[in-house]
């Protein structure tokens, strides 16, 4: 027995250092130590290794190879940031083609990480910072610019590509990201709090944007794509969503932006809209809204049903404590008669008091009220509301806040107090008579300039204060609203 058991032991001793021999441990390799270019790195590189690149300006093209490797500047070792704009992968004097080209093996999803670089001067037919087919890369840490492209400048995503951006800064220069036009459900793309600048985003992908901030970036998305936007602020941007597919928008500011669909559907909660909506076609396309305030009208148009043949649905807009305003014009505005709209605890405000245009027969607006919202300052693009406002909780009738934003700013709404202050003096009179003699700026909200409550805002409410202030005269009214 007793041999039995040495024997045993002996075995399985034997049998573990077999084992041990045949594992091949990740290695690390360091470029330029190593190897000289980051490319020759790669092409070292088995699965599971890094590539370990040193600052430098590298003059090349990479090629991951369809390995499942993380290529990495030394932020890997230490964190430090600056290593992005001291390690920089650059495309100038290696001809034309994308900087990066990440091309898995057929029938494979390869994996890999690019962390810590900058990414210039890319030239090619399509994707000219980074070209992705069959890869799940994660770009993290990067900076892209000045890459240009016939298609996808910034990036292009071919069959089966998913990739993410995390925590990096996109300079388009008017290029964009970029899918090829058959990759359908095959792929995904994530902007990831990303700083993305002047790119247009034109994907048949789902599309997934959090916790980032884009300037000037067109974002179009069609045939059954699906894209999500989550605390993320937009400005000067457009979404045109079309061919049914779907965006859903949470928690986020969309400023100077509007939003565009063709026979698609957008759900929006708790955001900011500053800029037209407009729902088009007559194939289904829709709007809900929840706890959004909407700065910019809302329109629905319906089409003709050539391209819907019988099947003509209606367009619809269902907002539910929602604020829409518009400083002039109609706020809602829906020729056609395959519409549907319902409004529940909303304020609905235009000061031209034409809120709908077209209104379909048999809509019920008992649960829309018609005041000034009373932002705090919407001049200034501060939608937060005033402490007097009639969509916070305490001063409306549904007991609910209406629209995105709270409470931010004290009453505005004390009549005579024309500037703003918050108290009633000698530069009220100013404001009012630089308003109405100079050309100055108008009073917010306008009708706390009505100090003798007439229905008008002119030079007889300046007179109105005077007296108040200086001879003894009446309080201005309390309701000038």
């Amino acid at each position: 027995m007793l041999h039995n058991r040495i024997f045993t032991k002996t075995y399985m001793a034997a049998f573990a250092l077999l084992l041990l021999s045949a594992t091949v441990y990740p290695a690390v390799l360091h470029v330029p130590a190593e190897y000289s270019s980051i490319q020759g790195g790669i092409d070292g590189a088995n699965d599971g290794d890094t590539v370990l690149v040193a600052d430098g300006h590298y003059f090349e093209r990479i090629d991951l190879r369809g390995k499942d490797i993380v290529v990495s500047s030394e932020i890997l070792l230490d964190g430090d940031t600056s290593h992005v704009s001291a390690t920089l992968i650059d495309a100038s004097q290696s001809g034309s083609g994308s900087v990066v080209t990440a091309i898995g093996d057929v029938g494979t999803i390869a994996h890999a990480i690019l962390r810590g670089f900058t990414i210039l001067n890319g030239s090619s037919d399509q994707g000219g910072g980074i070209f992705i087919r069959r890869y799940d890369l994660t770009v993290r840490d990067c900076a892209l610019r000045d890459n240009y492209a016939d298609d996808g400048g910034v990036a292009f995503l071919r069959s089966r590509a998913f990739v993410i951006f995390e925590s990096c800064e996109i300079h388009g220069d008017s290029e964009s990201i970029e899918t090829y036009y058959t990759i359908g459900l095959f792929g995904e793309c994530n902007l990831i709090d990303c700083d993305i600048y002047d790119t247009r985003i034109d994907l048949v992908v789902n599309l997934n944007i959090i916790d980032s901030r884009l300037d000037s970036c067109p974002v179009e998305f069609w045939t059954y794509s699906f894209t999500t936007v989550s605390n993320s602020e937009f400005s000067d941007c457009s979404f045109y969503a079309r061919d049914e597919s779907s965006l859903d928008i949470d928690s986020s500011m969309l400023l100077n932006t509007s939003i565009e669909t063709q026979s698609s559907g957008v759900e929006i909660n708790s955001s900011l809209v500053e800029g037209a909506v407009m729902i088009h076609d007559d194939m289904g396309s829709y709007l809900n809204a929840e706890s959004t305030t909407f700065v910019g009208g809302i329109g629905i148009e319906q089409g003709d049903g050539s391209k819907g043949g019988s099947d003509v649905r209606s367009a619809a807009i269902s907002l539910d404590r929602c604020i829409v305003y518009v400083e002039s014009g109609h706020a809602v505005a829906c020729p056609g008669d395959n519409t549907y709209l319902s409004f529940t605890c909303c304020d609905i405000y235009t000061p031209d008091g034409v809120w709908l245009q077209g209104i379909p027969d048999g809509i019920d607006t008992s649960d829309v009220f018609f005041n000034d919202p009373i932002f705090c300052n919407p001049g200034a693009g501060e939608y937060g509301l005033a402490a007097d406002s009639p969509c916070l909780p305490e001063n409306n009738d549904c007991a609910e806040l209406i629209g995105a934003l709270p409470n931010s700013c004290p009453p505005l709404l004390i009549c005579g107090d024309v500037n703003g202050s918050g108290e009633v003096d000698l530069a009220d009179i100013q404001f009012l008579f630089i308003y109405l003699i100079a050309d100055g700026p108008e009073p917010y909200p306008y009708w706390k300039a009505d100090t003798n409550c007439s229905g008008l805002v002119d030079i007889d409410d300046a007179v109105y204060l005077i007296s108040y202030l200086f001879g003894g005269g009446s309080e201005p009214c309390a309701n000038c609203q």
